[in-house]
């Protein structure tokens, strides 16, 4: 009889305590992910470094690590190493982040995700790089085209439709054409603005080349302005060059 209200008085004590303090475990998982929206990097470099990453906090063949408690600064030095062991990776720019996910057993409870730390590496971290960019007048010199239309003589309303697809091409749906075209300037430039190391006498070259295409098309058919401009842009940095800007008056009035 003793021993039978002893059990009984635990029992009554172990509900009590469960539903005056419900514990949900919570639990902590670590993964790292590499960030592409910087496509500037070799493919085979970038796989050896995460799975680099991947082995340092114990994620492999897909299986994540559970942990009780928190293991922040443990994987964030685990990540700092491959960081070290990498800053001399060849891409031109690598970049990736380390999540921390907690999932707690309470229902309805959703897993939370957010990065607790970021590791860079690559040759633009230490070695100036760029890249160009063409912009111009295109939608406005199209509009101003089309409300001369009614009184432009159609030969020199094509003439100079022509001359504005030279010069400005079409990026966007404009009269007469939901197709793409390439200006002059987009076909000497096309395999020339990509990112690259920084070389400073680029921009003289770009010039020159500029000033040559305009002045090859300086007494083309025009009945618009037409402005063309090339930007330089320092790959991590903000902010912007002008390289050369030039605006093709009309030829005709």
């Amino acid at each position: 009889m003793p021993f039978v209200a002893t059990l009984c008085c635990g029992i009554a004590m172990l509900f009590t305590a469960c539903g005056a303090n419900t514990n949900y475990p919570t639990t902590y998982f670590y993964e790292v992910e590499q960030d592409i929206q910087y496509l500037c990097y070799n493919i085979y470099e970038a796989s050896d470094i995460q799975n680099a990453f991947d082995k340092a906090i114990g994620y492999e063949g897909n299986m994540t690590v559970a942990y009780q408690t928190p293991q922040d600064e443990q994987m964030k030095a685990a990540c700092e190493a491959v960081q070290k062991q990498y800053a001399g990776a060849k891409s031109i720019y690598l970049k990736y982040d380390l999540y921390r996910l907690t999932s707690s057993s309470e229902p309805g409870a959703t897993k939370k995700k957010e990065i607790i730390g970021s590791y860079t590496m690559g040759q633009s971290l230490t070695k100036p790089y760029s890249y160009y960019k063409i912009q111009s007048n295109e939608e406005e010199a199209y509009e101003a085209l089309k409300a001369q239309k009614e009184s432009l003589d159609e030969p020199v309303y094509q003439a100079s439709y022509r001359t504005l697809r030279h010069l400005l091409g079409i990026h966007h749906s404009s009269e007469g054409a939901s197709f793409s075209s390439e200006s002059v300037f987009d076909v000497r430039f096309r395999d020339l603005f990509g990112l690259d190391e920084d070389v400073p006498a680029f921009d003289n070259y770009i010039v020159t080349v500029c000033d040559s295409i305009a002045n090859a098309h300086a007494s083309d058919t025009l009945t618009v302005e037409a402005k063309v401009q090339i930007l330089k842009y320092q790959f991590l940095k903000e902010g912007q060059t002008e390289i050369w800007n030039h605006t093709f008056e009309p030829t005709i009035q």
